[in-house]
């Protein structure tokens, strides 16, 4: 097999420079990667292009607020943003809120490149190409111009995967070399870590390949290695939120609530401790108004501002606790019917209709009056959207796109992940029985701890969520689509092959049968 190295235009036997930055630049590129490189630059200026500054939703209008000093940080949404946010602003001298937009397109840029260039130096494979057309695949660019957490939590976590994807294709890199992109890939890996609450045990398979690949100890070590590095990564989440003076929102208590709404309607009781409850709260107005969907069905979406009022202090939360555990203990099957029916909904399973694909809300503003007025005042950038022809394409490909329904229902998505782990462990246990090169085998591993990494993010939704949307499974709607997207263009071309076959030998024996 050709060495993948040599293929793109590196000598393994050339020494490389004291210093790292001008050691990289040795590393050319093949004019096959070239092209890549510019398909890929031209897809993401694109997006930039049609959608600059991005779309504030409510969430992203609050962390704007708190990037701007107008409101005080809190952990109901993730404080990593808004300290990335002020960061770029005191870099760039600007409050444009489309900075942060530019911080997300940058990341897709980084762990699509990075993942193509190992991907395609380990196997060998033009199939590979498709991975820099992923921006443009409806289910990603339907999100990507939204100023999310989970676009930014997703693109960081696949660029710190690509990032040692890339080291593990190019074994000439040196040591300074290897510990900037350890540095860098570990940095992306926390930020990952911090965008999302349900992400936590889901970078772990990423910490692990990202030290088993750059410091290139036994397995058994770099599991240590990895539950130490992910100690840092709490470490470090609470010296933010202290760095920030982060004002901490309870988040658990919506959980709390949701669970016990939801077993309450399931059991015919009123389990809801009396002091969250409003005076419009009472058992037929929960079984009237509450869904499994998400827990705004008995807040803010509720008739008369609502059925449950926040807890007022960490006491009456910790009391709220105590009732939760003792009502899962004394409700099991209700509380499992109730998480199934919500994670049912969150995958979209036995729902004629997909998630909608797009931002509508964000376009209008409507209700943001006030908020917008603000941002004003705080001499920031107010949301506007003025569309441009390019914005109208895209816009009318994603809508085409949501009406056939596919690539916007998680739950196929949460198959295809699980499908692949299965197929990646089962390969990697009986790798031995199988004519497998390293570089083969490399490809399966890093397969394995992406499929790892979406399937436990997904089946974290199981115990922790309280409302349904198309964006917090965009994790693993990236995993896959990186993945399969050059398998079935592979399988696809050897169908192409085989036909080609099919028809020339068909022609072959009929002219010696004449």
């Amino acid at each position: 097999m050709t060495d993948p190295a040599r293929a793109c235009g590196i000598d393994s036997s050339a020494s490389h420079p004291s210093n790292p930055v001008k050691a990289f630049a040795k590393h050319r590129l093949s004019k096959f990667e070239l092209a890549a490189f510019s398909i890929l630059l031209i897809n993401v200026s694109l997006i930039i292009y049609a959608f600059y500054p991005g779309f504030l939703g409510t969430d992203s209008i609050y962390q704007y607020l708190q990037a701007l000093n107008v409101l005080h940080v809190s952990d109901y949404h993730p404080p990593i943003m808004v300290l990335v946010w002020q960061t770029l602003m005191r870099i760039f001298s600007s409050k444009s809120f489309g900075l942060i937009f530019l911080f997300h397109m940058a990341l897709m840029f980084i762990g699509l490149w990075f993942t193509f260039l190992g991907a395609y130096r380990l196997t060998g494979k033009k199939e590979c190409l498709v991975i820099v057309l992923i921006p443009l695949f409806p289910q990603i660019l339907g999100i990507s111009a939204a100023i999310w957490k989970d676009v930014g939590h997703g693109f960081s976590l696949l660029a710190g995967f690509g990032i040692p994807l890339y080291s593990w294709s190019t074994p000439q890199l040196n040591r300074a070399q290897k510990a900037i992109l350890l540095t860098i890939s570990m940095l992306l890996l926390f930020y990952g870590f911090m965008a999302r609450h349900n992400s936590f045990i889901a970078v772990m398979p990423l910490i692990w390949l990202t030290l088993l690949v750059f410091l290139q100890r036994k397995k058994l070590l770099t599991l240590g290695l990895t539950l130490a590095v992910f100690l840092c990564f709490v470490s470090g989440n609470i010296m933010i939120n202290r760095l920030l003076s982060v004002d901490r929102a309870r988040l658990v208590q919506n959980l709390f609530v949701f669970d016990l709404a939801g077993i309450s309607v399931i059991e015919n009781k009123d389990l809801l401790p009396s002091e969250i409850k409003t005076e419009h709260a009472n058992l037929h107005s929960l079984k009237k108004y509450f869904s499994p969907v998400q827990i705004s069905s008995i807040t803010w979406k509720a008739p008369e501002g609502g059925l449950i009022a926040p807890a007022k202090n960490a006491e009456q939360v910790r009391e709220i606790g105590k009732l939760w555990i003792r009502t899962l203990c004394d409700y099991p099957f209700a509380y499992l019917q109730h998480r199934l029916a919500h994670f049912a909904s969150l995958m979209r399973i036995g729902y004629l209709r997909p998630f909608d694909s797009f931002f509508w809300g964000m376009m209008s503003y409507q209700g943001q009056a006030e908020n917008i007025g603000k941002i004003v005042d705080a001499g920031g950038q107010p949301p506007e959207f003025h569309p441009n022809l390019v914005t109208k394409l895209f816009i009318f490909y994603i809508v085409m796109m949501n009406s056939v329904g596919i690539p916007f229902y998680p739950w196929i998505y949460f198959i295809m992940n699980v499908v692949g782990l299965f197929f990646t462990a089962g390969k990697l246990r009986s790798s031995r029985s199988y004519d497998l090169d390293v570089a083969e085998k490399k490809v399966l591993l890093a397969a394995f701890v992406l499929f790892l990494s979406a399937v436990i993010y997904h089946c974290m939704y199981l115990v922790i969520s309280v409302s349904s949307d198309f964006r917090y499974s965009y994790w693993p709607v990236i995993v896959a689509s990186v993945i399969y997207a050059p398998v079935l263009l592979h399988f696809l071309t050897g169908l192409v092959d085989f036909g080609r076959f099919f028809r020339r030998t068909s022609h072959r024996y009929g002219a010696e049968v004449k």
